[in-house]
């Protein structure tokens, strides 16, 4: 099993709200997209600014809009403290949210226990609950030792089995076309209308989570335990937004799985060739085996043929 499999370095920015801003350079209107993007920027600063002079501790809901400024804005730790002075039944429609705020935030606890209280209503929120899940129980195992590897790989498959296309995001490069498409970021639908792949690349990129399963070396246990050895069934893309350039990444990967195939067989050849070379040389007994080997084919070879000299005599 070959692939460019090294999603370490495919960190995207995107801890906030918005999806990171990707620098390009050198194509048609990259121009008018850098200015979008500054725009959208100073947007978000100046309502963060106007949410922060209007808080109101006795009012409660300007709590929570200075919380999900400060998390549009990419400010984690601010967007988790003021999260926390939120209601629990002002915060519930954003638990999830917190909750990625918070794994991002390194307060795994605490992401938890926001976990555990909510109740995801739509594709968005349910590919996020079950993933930060699967994410804690991946840390606790891996780097913490308080929780099994039959408890992360039980969450894992769990949120696979809500949203598959996630994989596809946290696994392969071969997805940069999408990840770091800030146009199409931007057309994402409200999370009540998205498809599960627009959710999954919401939930990667706006919430900031691929960055967070990158760091947390997720890489190998992911394709061990939801890709395997061979290329698994994935679910078609129903997104009028993203079907097309999914597909595109898709065709992608299964020609470079199929180069890397082609790749680790020729090198397996070579050193199958090599190791030959060094036995023939080194070992009396494999050119003994050789030797014995080349005579049986010999033998068989001169019955074949008397079968044939006697088959032309009888006829």
């Amino acid at each position: 099993m070959g692939g460019n499999k090294n999603k370490g370095g495919n960190k995207k920015s995107g801890g906030g709200g918005g999806p990171g801003v990707i620098q390009k350079t050198g194509k048609p209107g990259n121009n008018a997209r850098e200015s979008d993007d500054r725009r959208e920027k100073l947007r978000r600063r100046l309502q963060m600014r106007l949410n922060e002079r209007r808080v109101d501790d006795n009012n409660p809901e300007t709590i929570l809009n200075l919380a999900l400024s400060y998390a549009n804005s990419g400010k984690i730790a601010d967007a988790c403290e003021t999260f926390k002075k939120v209601s629990d039944e002002l915060i519930e429609p954003y638990r999830e949210r917190f909750a990625c705020l918070l794994l991002d935030n390194e307060e795994a606890d605490i992401a938890r226990e926001q976990i555990e209280k909510s109740n995801p209503q739509n594709i968005m929120t349910q590919t996020a609950n079950t993933f930060t899940l699967a994410l804690i129980e991946y840390i606790a195992f891996h780097r913490l030792n308080e929780s099994s590897m039959e408890d992360a790989i039980i969450a894992l498959k769990k949120a696979h089995a809500v949203n598959s296309f996630v994989m596809e995001l946290l696994l392969w490069q071969d997805f940069d076309e999408l990840l770091g498409n800030d146009d199409l970021l931007r057309k994402l639908p409200d999370s009540e209308k998205m498809t599960k792949e627009e959710a999954a690349l919401a939930y990667c990129i706006c919430w900031g989570q691929l960055e967070i399963w990158s760091d947390a070396e997720a890489h190998d246990f992911i394709l061990r335990h939801l890709w395997g050895e061979n290329i698994p069934k994935l679910e078609e893309p129903t997104s009028q937004l993203l079907s097309k350039t999914w597909n595109r990444c898709r065709q992608k990967l299964m020609s470079s799985l199929e180069d890397d195939e082609l790749e680790e067989m020729e090198e397996e050849d070579l050193d199958d060739m090599e190791i030959e070379s060094e036995l023939e040389e080194e070992d009396p007994e494999y050119r003994e085996l050789q030797e014995n080997i080349e005579k049986e084919k010999k033998s068989e070879e001169d019955d074949e043929m008397g079968d044939v000299e006697v088959e032309g005599k009888e006829n």
